[in-house]
Protein backbone atom coordinates (compact mmCIF):
# COMPACT_ATOMS: atom_id res chain seq x y z
CA UNK A 1 0.00 0.00 0.00
CA UNK A 2 1.00 3.53 -0.48
CA UNK A 3 2.19 5.95 1.68
CA UNK A 4 -0.46 8.83 1.80
CA UNK A 5 1.62 12.23 1.97
CA UNK A 6 -0.59 15.46 2.74
CA UNK A 7 1.22 17.75 0.44
CA UNK A 8 -0.78 20.83 -0.75
CA UNK A 9 -2.53 20.31 -4.01
CA UNK A 10 -1.23 22.56 -6.79
CA UNK A 11 -3.52 24.53 -9.42
CA UNK A 12 -3.96 21.65 -11.99
CA UNK A 13 -4.31 19.31 -9.49
CA UNK A 14 -6.97 21.28 -8.39
CA UNK A 15 -8.49 21.54 -11.27
CA UNK A 16 -8.36 17.94 -12.17
CA UNK A 17 -10.00 17.24 -8.83
CA UNK A 18 -12.81 19.79 -9.58
CA UNK A 19 -13.52 18.29 -12.90
CA UNK A 20 -13.57 14.63 -11.06
CA UNK A 21 -15.57 15.41 -8.49
CA UNK A 22 -18.19 17.13 -11.45
CA UNK A 23 -20.02 13.71 -11.19
CA UNK A 24 -20.36 13.91 -7.15
CA UNK A 25 -21.97 17.31 -7.21
CA UNK A 26 -24.21 16.55 -10.88
CA UNK A 27 -25.25 13.20 -7.99
CA UNK A 28 -26.29 16.20 -5.50
CA UNK A 29 -28.36 18.29 -7.37
CA UNK A 30 -31.77 17.79 -8.68
CA UNK A 31 -32.41 21.32 -10.68
CA UNK A 32 -31.72 20.90 -14.53
CA UNK A 33 -30.50 24.52 -14.00
CA UNK A 34 -27.80 23.56 -11.35
CA UNK A 35 -26.71 20.73 -13.74
CA UNK A 36 -26.17 23.08 -16.39
CA UNK A 37 -23.92 25.16 -13.84
CA UNK A 38 -21.62 22.93 -12.71
CA UNK A 39 -21.57 21.17 -16.52
CA UNK A 40 -20.24 24.53 -17.50
CA UNK A 41 -17.47 25.15 -14.95
CA UNK A 42 -16.49 21.19 -16.10
CA UNK A 43 -15.66 22.07 -19.44
CA UNK A 44 -14.38 25.62 -18.93
CA UNK A 45 -11.82 23.91 -16.27
CA UNK A 46 -10.56 20.90 -18.90
CA UNK A 47 -10.33 23.48 -21.55
CA UNK A 48 -7.43 25.17 -19.62
CA UNK A 49 -5.89 22.43 -18.68
CA UNK A 50 -2.31 21.32 -20.54
CA UNK A 51 -1.91 17.94 -21.53
CA UNK A 52 1.83 17.52 -19.60
CA UNK A 53 0.67 18.95 -16.81
CA UNK A 54 -2.20 17.12 -16.58
CA UNK A 55 -0.64 13.96 -16.91
CA UNK A 56 1.88 14.82 -14.07
CA UNK A 57 -1.22 16.06 -12.23
CA UNK A 58 -3.06 12.77 -11.79
CA UNK A 59 0.17 11.41 -10.84
CA UNK A 60 0.95 13.10 -7.43
CA UNK A 61 -3.09 13.22 -7.04
CA UNK A 62 -2.76 9.31 -6.87
CA UNK A 63 0.29 9.10 -4.78
CA UNK A 64 -1.75 11.89 -2.42
CA UNK A 65 -4.51 9.16 -2.15
CA UNK A 66 -7.08 11.63 -3.27
CA UNK A 67 -7.84 9.57 -6.37
CA UNK A 68 -7.67 5.51 -8.02
CA UNK A 69 -6.88 4.63 -11.26
CA UNK A 70 -8.11 1.30 -12.09
CA UNK A 71 -6.55 -0.18 -15.60
CA UNK A 72 -9.31 -1.68 -18.00
CA UNK A 73 -9.33 -4.53 -20.12
CA UNK A 74 -9.75 -2.41 -23.07
CA UNK A 75 -6.29 -0.83 -22.14
CA UNK A 76 -8.29 2.60 -20.86
CA UNK A 77 -8.20 3.71 -17.44
CA UNK A 78 -10.45 4.83 -14.91
CA UNK A 79 -10.07 7.28 -12.04
CA UNK A 80 -12.11 7.41 -8.98
CA UNK A 81 -11.99 10.09 -6.02
CA UNK A 82 -11.19 8.43 -2.79
CA UNK A 83 -13.29 9.64 -0.16
CA UNK A 84 -10.47 12.17 0.64
CA UNK A 85 -10.51 13.31 -2.54
CA UNK A 86 -14.34 13.90 -3.13
CA UNK A 87 -13.77 15.88 0.41
CA UNK A 88 -10.86 18.07 -1.02
CA UNK A 89 -13.24 18.75 -4.16
CA UNK A 90 -16.47 20.04 -2.08
CA UNK A 91 -13.76 22.00 -0.39
CA UNK A 92 -12.62 23.89 -3.28
CA UNK A 93 -15.87 24.13 -4.89
CA UNK A 94 -17.20 25.86 -1.86
CA UNK A 95 -14.22 28.41 -2.02
CA UNK A 96 -14.86 29.35 -5.45
CA UNK A 97 -18.27 29.47 -5.35
CA UNK A 98 -20.20 32.68 -6.22
CA UNK A 99 -23.72 33.85 -7.94
CA UNK A 100 -23.47 35.23 -11.09
CA UNK A 101 -26.18 38.56 -11.17
CA UNK A 102 -28.04 38.76 -13.98
CA UNK A 103 -28.62 42.38 -15.82
CA UNK A 104 -31.67 42.90 -14.51
CA UNK A 105 -34.01 42.09 -11.37
CA UNK A 106 -36.61 40.18 -11.59
CA UNK A 107 -38.47 41.52 -8.93
CA UNK A 108 -38.58 38.34 -6.90
CA UNK A 109 -37.04 38.03 -3.40
CA UNK A 110 -35.20 34.52 -2.63
CA UNK A 111 -35.55 33.78 0.72
CA UNK A 112 -33.78 31.21 2.83
CA UNK A 113 -35.20 29.80 5.95
CA UNK A 114 -33.57 27.76 8.16
CA UNK A 115 -33.71 25.43 11.61
CA UNK A 116 -30.74 23.61 12.02
CA UNK A 117 -30.62 21.44 15.19
CA UNK A 118 -28.47 22.18 18.08
CA UNK A 119 -26.70 18.79 17.27
CA UNK A 120 -25.63 20.44 13.88
CA UNK A 121 -24.18 23.68 15.13
CA UNK A 122 -21.23 23.60 13.49
CA UNK A 123 -23.04 23.44 10.01
CA UNK A 124 -25.51 25.74 10.91
CA UNK A 125 -22.56 28.51 11.86
CA UNK A 126 -20.85 27.50 8.54
CA UNK A 127 -24.03 27.07 6.29
CA UNK A 128 -24.92 31.03 7.69
CA UNK A 129 -21.44 32.31 6.95
CA UNK A 130 -21.49 30.71 3.50
CA UNK A 131 -24.58 32.54 2.71
CA UNK A 132 -22.71 36.08 3.92
CA UNK A 133 -19.96 35.40 2.00
CA UNK A 134 -22.53 34.71 -1.29
CA UNK A 135 -23.85 37.67 -0.75
CA UNK A 136 -27.34 37.39 1.38
CA UNK A 137 -28.99 39.71 3.79
CA UNK A 138 -30.17 38.44 7.12
CA UNK A 139 -33.85 38.84 7.20
CA UNK A 140 -33.86 37.81 10.82
CA UNK A 141 -31.29 34.86 12.51
CA UNK A 142 -32.47 32.24 10.47
CA UNK A 143 -34.04 33.87 7.85
CA UNK A 144 -31.84 35.27 4.62
CA UNK A 145 -32.45 36.80 1.46
CA UNK A 146 -31.52 37.45 -1.93
CA UNK A 147 -32.81 39.38 -5.00
CA UNK A 148 -31.28 36.71 -7.74
CA UNK A 149 -31.75 32.98 -8.94
CA UNK A 150 -29.15 31.05 -6.72
CA UNK A 151 -30.78 28.01 -6.41
CA UNK A 152 -28.01 25.77 -7.94
CA UNK A 153 -25.97 27.22 -5.76
CA UNK A 154 -27.38 27.04 -2.13
CA UNK A 155 -28.49 23.66 -3.47
CA UNK A 156 -24.77 22.48 -3.87
CA UNK A 157 -23.98 24.42 0.32
CA UNK A 158 -27.21 22.65 1.76
CA UNK A 159 -25.71 19.13 0.39
CA UNK A 160 -21.96 20.12 1.44
CA UNK A 161 -22.73 20.76 4.83
CA UNK A 162 -25.44 17.95 4.59
CA UNK A 163 -28.62 19.76 5.78
CA UNK A 164 -31.28 19.59 3.54
CA UNK A 165 -34.04 18.65 5.47
CA UNK A 166 -33.42 21.74 7.49
CA UNK A 167 -33.56 24.50 5.04
CA UNK A 168 -36.53 25.83 2.60
CA UNK A 169 -36.03 28.38 -0.25
CA UNK A 170 -38.94 30.92 -0.58
CA UNK A 171 -39.65 32.77 -3.94
CA UNK A 172 -41.35 36.20 -2.68
CA UNK A 173 -42.85 39.10 -5.01
CA UNK A 174 -43.32 41.84 -2.38
CA UNK A 175 -42.18 42.07 1.44
CA UNK A 176 -42.43 44.41 4.44
CA UNK A 177 -39.52 46.50 4.21
CA UNK A 178 -38.63 46.20 0.62
CA UNK A 179 -37.05 49.37 0.07
CA UNK A 180 -34.28 48.63 2.31
CA UNK A 181 -33.54 45.61 1.11
CA UNK A 182 -33.87 47.24 -2.80
CA UNK A 183 -31.06 49.66 -1.12
CA UNK A 184 -28.79 47.16 0.25
CA UNK A 185 -28.61 45.14 -3.13
CA UNK A 186 -28.39 48.37 -4.94
CA UNK A 187 -31.34 47.66 -7.24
Amino acid sequence: MQKKTRNKVGPIQKKLLIILGTYVALGLTRSASGRRYIWKRAIKEWQAVNARALASAVRGLERKMLIEIHDNQDGSSTMKLTDDGEKTVMRYNLDNLEIKKPKHWDGTWRFVVFDIPEKKKNAREAFRDQLNKLGFAEYQKSVFVYPYECLPELEFVVNMFEIKGHVKFLLVKDMDGSHRYRKYFKL
